[in-house]
């Protein structure tokens, strides 16, 4: 049957290995020679993730910061971990690290050619995670509002470019379900985040499969999906005050300051590891940002991911490795501390360590 249950970037990615490998290994089968190369393409992409973060370092530091920067990235466990798993966070956060270098770019020097790239960049993410459509309004619009005096102009352009990306799929799908589906059917993401088992307990703020189950769903994909997200928004609807508390507490998961847990390896020991260096990098992290903001050096291009990030953990799930996107910019900033006080001598390096704890207090 027709199907839109994933945005379709990285699964096509996926396709050209196994239109290879699937005669040898049967039609639908993932396994042996063929999972080996597909997690093969998914290190591939995590490097190419690495040089980005690394790029976007010596963007904000100069080249000690990015080498810094793509260094932290390599051995990050976290993301080690993610590449070899076949999901798309490693090709998404790759494209929104290069949607935030062109930002860059666009923000000194404000042309129709840029604006255009950066809305199909925003569409090419778009197309490998649904969420980041939320770009368009809280990223891509205000960056291309403040360019200038043809700022409408540099806005109209930047969201066609997104338009002309996403388009295809948006069309196909009218056509294969007769229902409008930007990009996916993504419906189950708020049924099986609004239901009690979520909503109490110790998967509070979590996801599960078993959230709505209907024993007779619809043959129509985008049908079903959207009465999974009808049935989620009416669950919450019913217990509102909950909703608020179970979506601050989503907050605080994908942020890994509650119930902390990891949930990638399925390995306690790699997923721990993983968790104690994300909290050791969020302090240089966070100084980074004061010291720039004080600076007066515009932070908003660095800080989208995370505000993406949020809101979709709000209005979906707090899964912990849906935050990889804004971890690369994490670890830019940490690297831009890390050379800060590296190259400081010792009584500087005091100096610094009490302003950092004064800022942090």
């Amino acid at each position: 049957m027709p199907t839109a249950l994933h945005p379709p970037l990285w699964p096509l990615l996926l396709t050209v290995v196994s239109l290879f490998t699937a005669p040898g290994s049967g039609v639908g089968h993932l396994g042996g020679v063929g999972l080996g190369l597909e997690r093969v393409v998914g290190c591939a992409v995590g490097a190419l993730a690495v040089a980005l973060c690394g790029m976007l370092g010596r963007r904000i530091g100069g080249p000690r910061v990015g080498l810094v920067a793509a260094a932290i990235a390599a051995l990050y466990p976290r993301f080690i971990v993610l590449d070899t798993l076949l999901s798309s966070e490693g090709i998404f956060s790759a494209i929104v690290c290069a949607t935030l270098l062109l930002a860059y770019r666009f923000s000194e020097r404000p042309t129709g050619r840029l604006a255009l790239g950066l809305g199909a960049l925003v569409g090419l993410a778009a197309l490998t995670r649904e969420e980041a459509l939320l770009f368009v309004p809280l990223f891509l619009i205000p960056l291309a509002w403040r360019a200038g005096p043809s700022r409408l102009t540099l806005t109209g352009i930047a969201v066609l470019g997104t338009v002309l990306v996403v388009a295809p799929m948006t069309i196909r799908n009218y056509f294969a379900f007769h229902e409008f589906v930007p990009v996916a059917n993504s419906g189950a993401v708020i049924g099986d985040a609004n239901c009690a088992i979520t909503y109490y307990g110790s998967a509070i703020g979590s996801w599960t499969p078993s959230c709505i189950h209907d024993p007779h769903p619809s043959p129509n994909e985008a049908i079903e999906s959207n009465r999974q997200q009808s049935d989620g928004i009416n669950y919450a609807r019913r217990h509102l005050a909950r909703a608020v508390l179970v979506a601050g507490v989503r907050l605080l998961r994908v942020w890994s300051l509650f119930a902390p847990n990891g949930q990638i390896a399925g390995n306690l020991t790699v997923d721990w590891i993983g968790t104690i260096v994300y909290y050791l990098l969020l302090i240089p992290a966070g100084y980074a940002l004061f010291v720039l903001r004080r600076r007066r050096r515009s932070i908003q291009i660095l800080i989208a991911p995370a505000i993406v990030v949020s809101l979709a953990s709000i209005l979906g799930d707090g899964l912990e490795r849906l935050r990889y996107d804004a971890e690369l910019p994490l670890i830019a900033l940490a690297a831009w501390t890390i050379v800060l006080v590296a190259g400081r001598s010792g009584p500087q390096r005091a100096t610094l360590a009490r302003r950092l704890h004064t800022a942090l207090q």
